[in-house]
């Protein structure tokens, strides 16, 4: 090895297990000197067991590998001259250590890839006792706002755990992940603009939260406990285990929560010269089950078959009420409305999956086949009670009630190829799916006249929806120099009907949509990197907002769906820097033809408000988001992100063209700071800027939340204390303005609330690298609630 000084170079290898003779895969390679001032290298192996380093200068190096399984490898490297190939690196039980210096290799928190944010859970000082949502409210690009989580702006975020899709409500799933205690995840990662291996469905990315699983053998796992306390009471637990014995993996985990919340509400609507002054509270208690059961069965050294169901049952009840004075220079009559609704909610889904590791090189042949079966049953009664202004009765008791039965079957196939061009440095990826879904939805409504009950033939309705889609995709990656380049393009066929029975109304589309993605990543120097990414995406209606059923509210108040509604196409563009995975800054640009979003028309002669979603003609978004992860000292850890976008909403709205635009900025910065035995104090501020969505404008609102851990038994015990919304700031005020419509509300929800979590470890804690995709990502997340 001789070349001139100035020259950079490659540095390449690869990792074999040392008494199996295998390739490993996820093994951290760490490349640094002796000199602090210069940040380590890190490299992952991939499925072959092969890493590669670019742009090395040339020197003296210390080189490091290890796993969670393996002992550590450590090896000098001299670089004079030319490309350094390692060959084969072996990695067994005694400790092989070349060298003075002995380094422990920890990941970075923040991992920049080609085409994604890896979080490394284990690194971040969050994770010390505290939750999943802990994790994600503080990472890059991420907000959370009314258990609703958003990135880089955008909602309707997919959530996947193990790379599938949750089936949970978002409330639901902010309860799981709020339970959900960080230690028992490996790693999260943000795709905030997915590649043509993913469905090409929702225009907001991906989060992927991959957990722990055992490869050792044995019994293990975690259990956890929380309540709390805000208006009214909130519990919740479970816990998640693992036993593996001989070519046997059993998992799984079951959590129960139940809680009890509150709202409180006001609005003011004018109406020609009346005002519609409405006051009101509600109250929500729900109970839901959630639970994972799966098995994974080693058939050979290639093939692994994997089975895995998980479900979630909840019911709830509601309860609000609300009343209207309709006042014109004094109040003229009132209306008080008691509405109380139950629901119970079932779905199940299925996973039968299949491995196939063609040889040793990194081929491989992956199948999923996915079921999944929702049930939702909803009785409501509403009563409305007329007043006059002495607060005597107008009229007799109007009485309503509501039986709702809907059902949705989901199947998919998916099948996903890898090929590794190794003499290239490529990676050649390939796969087709076909899903297809049916709704069938019966809302019945019925109006009580003196005894007797009759139907309501305008609010009761029975549709039927059909969908079937068709998708293929290429993706190739490739590593040239300091470049990385990934480009992929995917194709899908959707053809689909909605049927109105009530109404003889036949709805029908059949569209094939192109979506190309394209990736570019550039290392500028050891420290530095720079990335570009593409991507076309496409966000299909909710099928409950396809229904063009009838949710009421009260007589002057309700919602119906949309059977016309068109999917939205979205062009994303987004520039990116990172310095040594702790300062990221990215410039983002997103543009949506047919964005549909929720409108509020008003009735002239009715005076009744209805709500509905349609096709906005266009929505554009550009910005900036920058995140700081960073340890200040050996006890004090800060984070922070600060989003800054410029949004705009154009349409057509009843008689005119209209735009509402608006620059907004969201941020939240969490102190983390540890103390001696296993002490630690975290403070978090949030400020969320007035915002828009469509023609409603949004007020600012803020908070800060504090907590305090103690941890025992080498941090297998952990208690967590928590206040969130310390000083109970965080309400949700706003107007709708437009035309004939003038609407001011403010909605106090429960959002301070003091709890206690804690949360236990047992048996070895390792990794299990496998893990299984569903593949019916693109269809579960259309059932309302579960984006």
């Amino acid at each position: 090895m001789f070349s001139q000084e100035a020259k950079k170079h490659q540095v390449r290898g690869v990792v074999y297990d040392g008494t199996m003779r295998k390739p490993l895969p996820s093994v951290t390679i760490t490349l640094f000197r002796g000199t602090p001032a210069i940040k380590p290298r890190n490299a992952i192996t991939d499925s072959a067991g092969k890493f590669i380093f670019d742009r090395v200068d040339t020197g003296t190096y210390k080189l490091a590998a290890s796993d969670i399984v393996h002992k550590e490898l450590q090896q000098t490297i001299r670089i004079t001259a030319g490309d350094v190939d390692l060959d084969t690196l072996f990695l067994n039980s005694k400790v092989t250590t070349l060298g003075e210096i002995t380094v422990s290799s920890k990941k970075p928190f923040i991992e920049r890839r080609i085409d994604k944010l890896v979080l490394n859970v284990e690194s971040s000082a969050v994770a010390a006792g505290g939750s999943v949502m802990d994790v994600l409210q503080t990472s890059p690009g991420v907000t959370v706002n009314d258990n609703i989580i958003s990135l880089k702006g955008r909602k309707g975020v997919t959530i996947m755990i193990d790379g599938r899709p949750s089936t949970l409500s978002s409330s639901d799933i902010a309860n799981i992940l709020q339970s959900l205690p960080a230690n028992s995840v490996a790693r999260i990662e943000i795709i905030a603009n997915p590649s043509s291996k993913y469905d090409a469905a929702g225009n907001a990315g991906i989060i992927n939260i991959v957990t722990k699983k055992i490869r050792v053998k044995g019994f293990n796992g975690t259990v956890n406990a929380s309540s709390g306390f805000g208006v009214y009471p909130k519990y919740n637990g479970g816990g998640s285990f693992n036993y593996k014995e001989n070519q046997f993996n059993l998992f799984g985990n079951y959590y129960i929560n139940r809680s009890t919340g509150f709202s409180g509400y006001t609005s003011k609507r004018i109406i020609d010269s009346v005002d519609f002054d409405e006051s009101g509270k509600s109250k929500t208690t729900s109970t839901s089950h959630n639970y994972l059961v799966g098995i994974d069965f080693q058939a050979g050294k290639r093939n692994v078959i994997g089975f895995s169901m998980t479900g979630n049952i909840s019911d709830s009840r509601f309860k609000e009420d609300f009343n209207t004075d309709f006042v014109k220079a004094k109040k003229d009559s009132s209306l008080l409305v008691d509405n109380l609704t139950n629901s119970d909610y079932n779905n199940m889904s299925w996973n039968l999956n299949h491995d196939f590791r063609i040889d040793t090189l990194g081929k491989t042949l992956s199948t999923n086949l996915d079921y999944s079966r929702f049930t939702w049953n909803n009785a409501g009664l509403y009563n409305n009670t007329y007043l006059n202004q002495d607060g005597l009765p107008m009229r007799d008791l109007e009485m309503l009630r509501n039986n709702s039965e809907v059902l949705i079957k989901i199947g998919s196939v998916k099948l996903d190829y890898t090929h590794p061009v190794n003499k290239r440095n490529m990676t050649i990826g390939a796969g087709v799916k076909a899903s297809w879904v049916r709704t069938d939805s019966d809302i019945r409504f019925d109006t009580k006249n003196g005894a007797v009950w009759q139907e309501d033939p305008g609010k009761t309705n029975h549709f039927i929806f059909d969908e079937y889609i068709t998708a293929a995709y290429l993706n190739v990656t490739r590593k040239i120099k300091d470049y990385e380049l990934q480009i992929g393009l995917r194709g899908e066929h959707t053809h689909n009907k909605g049927n109105l029975l009530t109404g003889n109304i036949i709805n029908s589309n059949d569209y094939l949509k192109l979506f190309p993605s394209l990736f570019v990543s550039k290392k500028l120097n050891e420290s530095e990197t720079l990335n570009f990414s593409y991507g076309k995406r496409i966000n299909r209606p909710s099928y409950e907002d396809l229904n063009p059923f009838i949710y009421y509210n009260s007589p002057y108040s309700f919602y119906q769906g949309n059977s016309f509604l068109q999917p939205e196409l979205t062009n994303t563009f987004e520039v990116g820097y990172s310095l040594n995975d702790e300062l990221l800054v990215s410039l983002n640009y997103s543009n949506t033809k047919d964005y549909f979003t929720y409108l509020t028309y008003l009735d002239d002669i009715t005076k009744i408000s209805k709500e509905t979603i349609n096709n906005f003609k266009r929505y554009i978004s550009y910005g900036t988001s920058i995140s700081l992860d960073k340890e200040l000292t050996d006890w004090w850890h800060v984070s922070g992100n600060l989003d800054v976008f410029y949004e705009e909403y154009s349409s057509f709205y009843r008689t005119r063209d209209f735009k509402n635009a608006l620059i907004n900025a969201s941020g939240n910065l969490t102190n983390d700071f540890s103390f001696a035995n296993n002490n630690s104090v975290v403070l978090t501020g949030i400020y969320r800027s007035p915002s828009i969505d469509g023609i409603k404008r949004n007020y600012a609102r803020y908070r800060m939340d504090a907590g305090y851990k103690k941890s025992w038994l080498n941090k297998n015990l952990i208690l967590k204390l928590a206040v969130r919304d310390v000083f109970y700031t965080y309400r949700k005020n706003g107007n709708n303005r437009i035309e004939n419509l003038n609407v001011e509300f403010t909605n106090r929800g429960d959002t301070r609330v003091f709890s206690v979590d804690l949360t236990y470890k047992f048996g070895n804690q390792k990794l299990k690298s496998r893990k299984p995709v569903q593949g019916n990502s693109d269809e579960l997340k259309r059932i309302k609630g579960l984006e």
